[in-house]
């Protein structure tokens, strides 16, 4: 008879140290979530900083498939780390103040090591730098969500700008700021079509939670621009041909529908390009002025967007006009693409009704020369 010892094969070494590594971090990560983090009594604060940064470092290295769970578990230490910042200001007793000193060390820590994590790991595809953006982003839109109601903000809810200067004055969220700067700095070089794309999908995702990232990102990358212009041309593209579907035409409750939606996505696009003329004027007008379509004149879908993004919001384009103009009007290959659009039936989707144009072309007569007014005005009435 066989003895039992040598019935069971020896516990693989590698195996064993994976297991220890998920209890050692599932025994702190299941204490606790998102929602957990702003009710009551605190939840990581008694742990020494080292108990909380070594599990987790050490499965995010170790364990390519936990990476997820660990982000997730990060974004449960910030979201308590701020909650109590926000609660120590809002609090009249100091007596009552809870020390979380030791958890707003780990949360640094994490932050330091995640970012030398993603520059040392990093691969052609960039996948862990993706994750991690889509993961700031998500993070960024419920830090909004969970504090714009508080007391500590007299408006509620408050602007965006105005929930942006605050919560920068936040240590964990100065350096979040930080890791997100770097993340979308390194994709916007090696794969800026999948930056981009974050940045849109997680405004679709998350609407006025996410507001003021954008405005963080259009401050902090003006380049930016150029590419929403790109996307918001395809994303129009699609709309249009949507609306055009026969099928969709015969339901008008579908048709406003649509609408709404899509208005809602040029909202984006409107905030990043006003907040950048409010306070980066010169870097808009340089990236305006580098769209493709102004220098080749190839891209009928980028001045198709631009039109439908001055008749949405007039005063996006207003102070380059009288630049604008010249390209579209002067330019030996627009002419051919203006004659194309005149006769494409998504005009009659991408132009507002002509009262709407009217009001708009009073707004340019304040703001830009007559000449060139009369020369818009002449362009956009072939396309009603």
């Amino acid at each position: 008879m066989m003895e039992k010892s040598s019935a069971f094969p020896p516990t693989n070494p590698r195996l064993a140290q994976v297991q220890a590594c998920f209890a050692n971090f599932f025994s702190i990560a299941n204490l606790g979530d998102t929602n957990s983090a702003y009710r009551g009594k605190p939840i990581w604060t008694n742990y020494q900083t080292d108990d909380i940064c070594q599990p987790v470092m050490k499965l995010l290295i170790e364990v390519p498939a936990s990476r997820d769970a660990v982000l997730y578990f990060i974004s449960n230490l910030i979201h308590e780390n701020v909650h109590l910042h926000l609660s120590e200001q809002e609090r009249k007793d100091a007596s009552k103040s809870v020390d979380y000193s030791s958890l707003q060390r780990a949360v640094l820590r994490l932050l330091t090591n995640l970012n030398t994590f993603r520059v040392e790991y990093s691969d052609k595809k960039m996948s862990f730098s993706i994750s991690l953006l889509k993961m700031l982003f998500e993070l960024f839109s419920e830090l909004f969500r969970k504090n714009c109601q508080r007391p500590f903000f007299t408006h509620q809810p408050p602007p965006p700008a105005l929930f942006l200067s605050e919560f920068q004055q936040i240590q964990c969220v100065s350096e979040l700021f930080a890791l997100l700067d770097s993340t979308f700095a390194s994709l916007m070089q090696i794969r800026p079509e999948s930056a981009v794309f974050a940045f849109v999908s997680a405004h679709k995702s998350f609407f006025a939670n996410f507001d003021w990232v954008a405005i963080h990102i259009a401050e902090t990358f003006p380049s930016i621009v150029v590419h929403l212009v790109r996307v918001g041309a395809e994303e129009f593209c699609a709309h249009c041909n949507e609306m055009l579907n026969p099928a969709v035409r015969l339901n008008a409750a579908h048709v406003v529908q649509l609408q709404d939606e899509y208005s809602t996505r040029l909202r984006l696009f409107t905030e990043v390009f006003l907040y950048m003329e409010r306070k980066r004027k010169l870097e808009l007008r340089a990236c305006f002025m580098s769209i493709k379509f102004l220098r080749t004149g190839d891209n009928w879908r980028e001045l198709l967007f631009l039109i439908k993004l001055s008749l949405f919001s007039p005063t996006v384009t207003l102070p380059f006009m009288d630049e604008l103009l010249p390209h579209i009007i002067q330019h030996p290959f627009l002419a051919d693409r203006l004659h194309e659009l005149a006769a494409n039936p998504a005009l009659s989707i991408a132009v507002s009704p002509t009262n709407f144009l009217q009001n708009f072309l009073r707004k340019m007569v304040e703001n830009a020369s007559t000449e060139h007014v009369f020369d818009l005005a002449k362009i956009v009435s072939t396309f009603l």
